[in-house]
């Protein structure tokens, strides 16, 4: 194996040295974990409710309001249209009435129904009560919308949870503020980098971080054959403490040394020995 090399970012000692508090690693770890699990599954139950939408079946009610909505549209023509459409329809029944025997039944029958359209009426309460008596079957229209209300109730209780989680976010940063500088960069290199807009909140750039630790952190555990922090140390060098609190850290975050049947990996950094004067 060879030394880790070091890279920009999560990589660098300095990656998040000064940025994070050191002393709630675990807290942040926690915090991150919970944050990647809202940030995942709030698009995927928007998806849902999106396919739920498109996807469902008309009820009853759906059927008959847009059965009644076309009944009730005006279909009646002004004077004028209804003249000129019954002086259309006169003039076909007397021409029929120049035949005899079948084809003036034919012709009439052609000319009713437009002669039937001028004078008559939906009534709209028998047209309830008839398609109330068809008695269609409404179960999967009815499990549908209870799937789709589901789905909703769990999408706006998943976002106001992620609401609420964010507002701890500053908790994760040295003295629980957002650094002027992150990776070298300041605040309007911070939004371009996250590409996000010149009005973004502290809060907004700090979750961003965090996602960001998340991602770096995951990668470069997959590089290294022993648990290791965020910036390649091994977690096993650390002093009592630190040792501690970044194992918890590490296991909060479900990371795993790397694989070397899958990836090259590298040698992790070692956290130098205090000089104990002996």
């Amino acid at each position: 194996m060879t030394h880790l090399d070091p890279l920009r970012g999560a990589y660098t000692a300095s990656g998040y040295d000064g940025v994070l508090d050191p002393k709630r690693i675990v807290e942040t770890a926690e915090y991150v974990v919970e944050l990647e699990r809202l940030t995942t599954a709030i698009p995927r139950l928007h998806r849902e409710v999106k396919n739920l939408r498109d996807t469902a079946p008309p009820s009853n009610d759906q059927i008959l309001a847009a059965m009644l909505e076309k009944c009730s549209e005006a279909t009646q023509p002004d004077e004028a249209g209804r003249l000129a459409q019954l002086r259309a329809s006169a003039d076909r029944f007397a021409y029929s009435l120049t035949h005899v025997g079948y084809p003036r039944a034919s012709i009439q029958a052609e000319a009713t129904p437009a002669l039937k359209g001028l004078y008559s009426t939906v009534n709209l309460e028998q047209l309830r009560s008839d398609f109330a008596k068809l008695n269609r079957d409404d179960s999967k229209a009815i499990e549908h919308v209870a799937k789709l209300k589901d789905a909703e109730s769990q999408l706006a209780k998943m976002e106001q949870s992620l609401a609420d989680h964010s507002a701890f976010v500053l908790g994760c940063f040295k003295d629980c503020c957002l650094p002027l500088m992150f990776r070298g960069s300041p605040r309007a290199a911070m939004l371009s980098d996250f590409g996000l807009p010149g009005t973004a909140t502290d809060i907004e750039i700090g979750l961003c971080i965090l996602r960001q630790f998340g991602k770096d952190w995951r990668a470069v555990a997959a590089c290294c054959p022993v648990p290791v922090s965020t910036h390649g140390t091994a977690i096993s060098s650390m002093s009592s403490d630190r040792r501690k609190a970044w194992t918890k850290a590490y296991v909060a975050m479900g990371l795993q040394p790397g694989d070397p049947t899958k990836r090259k990996l590298y040698a992790p950094r070692v956290e130098p020995k205090a000089d104990t004067g002996r």
